[in-house]
């Protein structure tokens, strides 16, 4: 069993049909709170309510899913990458005008989503999960960082943003990319109306 269990493991899950699992392509973005450990009590009390007042509105208005929170840091899936990019562009915008700055990292790939008994939900996890969250702990306080993969992906509105090229050195491995490792990245921005 020790010898066969691994190999059926992976096939199963390169195949999506781990049991209680799906394997879907999706955008995710992660958002952190730039200095929330060290503000005060009543600071991180006035930062989470308007995390979670924010996130609410406009994480619904554009079709989040697969949702998950700790404290400062809200986890999303999307379906849409346009829909992932608004979503972060906006929280990043709403959340500067109260004087609070957000890091956000957006990424795309398979990832896998199965019910996860300790939360009583659905979560997801993968390469690109790990992705995202490297991204969003290389990305500069107020700003927006995705992947080369979800700047260039086919189907992209891109006429509602603005993409500039970064080089960023990764604070953590992830996949094949070591800590250190400079990655092409870029900062994104909504365009106005």
């Amino acid at each position: 069993m020790d010898d066969f269990y691994p190999i059926i493991r992976e096939k199963l899950k390169a195949a999506g049909e781990y049991p209680n699992s799906r394997i879907l392509p999706l955008s995710l973005i992660f958002i952190d709170v730039v200095g929330f450990s060290s503000m005060n009590a009543s600071e991180r009390e006035r930062a989470l309510d308007m995390i979670r007042s924010l996130g609410a509105v406009i994480l619904r208005a554009e079709n989040a899913m697969y949702l998950n929170t700790w404290g400062d840091a809200i986890v999303a899936a999307f379906d849409s990458v346009d829909d992932a990019l608004c979503c972060a562009c906006k929280f990043s915008q709403h959340f500067s005008l109260v004087g609070h700055d957000s890091r956000i990292g957006v990424s795309w790939g398979n990832v896998r989503i199965s019910k996860n008994d300790i939360i009583g939900g659905d979560d997801f996890d993968g390469d690109a999960a790990n992705l995202g969250a490297r991204l969003e702990a290389i990305a500069d306080p107020g700003s927006v960082l995705c992947s080369e993969e979800v700047a260039t992906i086919a189907g992209l509105e891109s006429e509602k943003f603005f993409f500039t090229e970064r080089y960023k050195s990764l604070s953590k491995r992830v996949g094949d990319r070591v800590e250190g490792e400079e990655i092409r990245v870029f900062e994104v921005r909504l365009k106005s109306n």
